[in-house]
């Protein structure tokens, strides 16, 4: 069997997840003002999967998991709150990924979350030992469910301690975590039940549909009032709807997704001839005071900051993607 991949890191800007994280598909971007911490550690083969990141700001998470595994994400904290692929959760809920879908997150301050991604003969194995059931039953059309809290709380220590022995000896790792990951797993689900309550109000829908308006038109996102006519709502109903999924406005959103335009725009320039203006004019910032102050409220620095550091950034980029590539595995 290949040695996995590895990775265990800290970084203090979100986008650098994209950088470390290997088969996940994501674009996360802070919605909460002030500086960044994340952590992230990660286990990977062909079959199997393991990721755990703690990130200290409230984020919109975008993207997809591995695709052919089936994914189960496990909450690492009882009070924590989200907004997931249209169901408000709790830190209680076992969130079941459908099978090749989309990541859709709002999460809040103190995000803590496990995933695990597994090839379904690997859980259909396990499912077909004494005792466990069919996979199928505990998995069709179910994506919210919930746990009894004991069982909870051994599946969330029994997966971080494999995660974490891993991560420390991975050549020694790969048969046991593909021996007691699906078991551990399917254990946990053999007693869930699926939660009914989860589901978001209608007007939940209105917001993604918002949200997706507002990334993919980029720096050419419309208003508020833009929204609202396109999405024939009030302004009274849109912002109830934000506030309820994501925590902030309409308006404010839309500010951090351009201040986000801005911030990755730098990040990847050449620091000798990007023009800070003109990239904050592309995304509709004309008075650069105010600009400067947003965007330091925003990410914790000056956008001459980012773009000082961005000699430093693309060392340790280059220096991980050396890491990951000596950690590779056939077909990862």
């Amino acid at each position: 069997m290949s040695t996995p991949f590895t990775v265990r890191h800290r970084f203090s800007d979100v986008d650098e997840l994209r950088d470390v994280s290997r088969r996940w598909d994501v674009d996360f971007r802070q919605l909460e003002r002030g500086s960044f911490e994340g952590r992230f550690a990660q286990w990977v083969t062909p079959t199997l999967q393991l990721a755990r990141g703690v990130f200290s700001r409230q984020l919109d998470q975008r993207g997809a998991p591995p695709r052919d595994l089936r994914t189960v994400a496990i909450p690492m904290r009882p009070e924590m709150r989200l907004y997931w692929r249209g169901h408000h959760v709790s830190g209680h809920n076992l969130l079941v990924f459908p099978l090749d879908g989309e990541l859709e997150c709002v999460s809040a301050a103190g995000f803590d979350m496990l995933t695990v991604s597994v090839e379904p003969g690997l859980l259909d194995e396990a499912a077909s030992a004494p005792g466990q059931g069919g996979l199928g039953a505990m998995l069709e059309d179910r994506q919210v469910l919930t746990l009894p809290p004991g069982v909870m709380r051994a599946l969330r220590q029994g997966v971080a301690g494999l995660l974490d022995a891993g991560v420390a000896d991975p050549a020694g790792s790969p048969a046991r975590l593909h021996a007691e990951v699906p078991r551990a797993l399917l254990r946990a689900l053999s007693s869930a039940r699926e939660d009914r309550n989860a589901h978001a109000a209608a007007r939940v829908h209105i917001v993604r549909r918002a949200i997706s308006l507002i990334r993919d038109r980029g720096p050419n996102a419309p208003t508020v009032s833009g929204l609202c006519k396109q999405l024939a709502v009030t302004e009274r109903t849109l912002e109830r709807g934000f506030r309820e999924v994501v925590g902030v406005t309409p308006k404010s959103y839309i500010q951090a997704q351009r201040l986000i335009g801005v911030r990755r725009v730098l990040r990847g320039a050449d620091p000798s001839s990007i023009r800070i203006a003109d990239v904050a004019n592309e995304w509709g910032f004309w008075h650069m005071g105010q600009f400067a102050a947003d965007y330091r409220r925003h990410f914790g620095e000056l956008p001459s900051e980012t773009v000082a550091r961005r000699a430093g950034v693309g060392a340790s980029t280059r220096s991980s993607r050396r890491f990951r590539r000596s950690r590779a595995v056939s077909g990862s």
